[in-house]
């Protein structure tokens, strides 16, 4: 047995040309496409991988799919996800059961939760959490420390051994989620912005500002950009 044997165990996969593969590495059961790096101390199971593929150190994936230029940082995990092209996932992000579409960011020590749908060109920034029944739209921005809320009779699933109290939130196309926002089960409306530290237990109408504790009506979103960017 060679060293490089010791090394690498890679059994039933096909990986494409001009690939780089570190040391300590555990592969079952994969496609991987072209031009992929693949670091130190990585376990892939059962994935399906485009081409361009960059994965860090001590990355663990299982029963997921990504498309091509996608990278997958230092210490993160993915289990049951699907990937758009382009998405890039931070260092220590925890995925599972969800599924992202392209041009994303999921920031480092990002928790996304089962039965969460993402959207295209989605920033969800570190720290962050995006419990089960989420779903955000495109182009949609969130701050850092932002946590979502699926259960208003905590803790319901463990009482009753079921879901069925858990509701779902939906974030809209082009909304903006300030840092340290905390959702509760709402609407965020389409190109509507929600202030850092607010507390959001109402729907947030399209085109709104609101912020607070709880979050109220501010003024039109619109205004807030025009003052930003001088328009």
């Amino acid at each position: 047995m060679t060293l490089e044997s010791v090394m690498q165990i890679i059994e039933n996969s096909e990986i494409g040309k001009n690939k780089q593969i570190g040391n300590f590495i555990q592969i079952y059961d994969c496609k991987i496409g072209d031009n992929s790096e693949i670091k130190d101390f990585v376990k892939l199971r059962a994935c399906k991988i485009g081409n361009n593929l960059m994965v860090g150190d001590f990355v663990d994936l299982s029963n997921t799919t990504l498309g091509n230029d996608n990278e997958v940082w230092k210490s993160a995990s993915l289990n049951n996800c699907k990937i758009g092209d382009r998405t890039k996932i931070f260092k220590f992000a925890n995925l599972y059961g969800c599924k992202l579409g392209y041009d994303g960011k999921i920031g480092s020590y990002v928790e996304v939760q089962s039965d969460v749908k993402i959207g295209n060109n989605v920033t969800v920034s570190s720290h962050s959490f995006i419990c089960s029944l989420v779903t955000i739209e495109d182009d949609v921005w969130m701050g850092h420390g932002i946590m979502t809320v699926n259960d208003l009779l905590p803790p319901s699933r463990k009482r009753t051994g079921t879901t069925d109290y858990w509701l779902p939130t939906l974030i809209k196309k082009g909304a903006v989620i300030g840092s340290g926002a905390k959702l509760l089960p709402v609407i965020i409306g389409e190109n509507a912005v929600v202030g850092a530290g607010s507390v959001v237990i109402k729907d947030v109408p399209p085109n709104e500002l609101w912020a607070g504790v709880p979050a109220k009506y501010i003024r039109p979103a619109d205004e807030l950009a025009r003052k930003i960017y001088k328009q």
